[in-house]
Formats: C-alpha cells, structure tokens, sequence
C-alpha cells in the first residue's frame, strides 16, 4: 500500500524523504502553541508562561532536530 505520507515517533516524513511535511505540521503546530501561550498570558504571572513555553513549545520545536534540523525549509519556523 502505497501512502505519501507518514508519521514516526512524532516525525512526520513523505515519500521523497524531505522534511516539507514535518516542517509544515510544525509551524500549525507552534502556530496553535504560540496563540494558546500569548491568551493565556494576561491571566497567569510569568513563571507559568515560561514553564508552559518550555514544556509545549520548546519541546516541540526540540524535538528530532538532530534529524530534521538540516531541512531547506526551516527559514519558515
């Protein structure tokens, strides 16, 4: 069976083998994160931004780096 795309571990890769997928998907991704963090910001004081920055966003964009982070496309992030 033949799919053009496929998610492993989190890391999204298509059939060229690129990273235009997972990049993409990371970028809807931090996009939602990013807007959740900046609502959230004038209810709680500056250490929950911070703790939930690094534990959502952070993370996330950490996340296979070492394989992804070489990508031709991640001026976009």
């Amino acid at each position: 069976m033949y799919v053009s795309k496929i998610t492993l571990l989190g890391v999204w890769l298509d059939h060229y083998l690129n990273w235009d997928c997972h990049v993409e998907n990371l970028i809807m991704k931090l996009s939602k994160l990013g807007f959740a963090i900046k609502t959230i910001k004038s209810f709680v004081n500056e250490n929950i931004v911070k703790t939930m920055y690094f534990a959502y966003l952070h993370s996330s964009l950490k996340y296979g780096i070492l394989i992804w982070g070489n990508s031709s496309n991640l001026k976009k992030i």
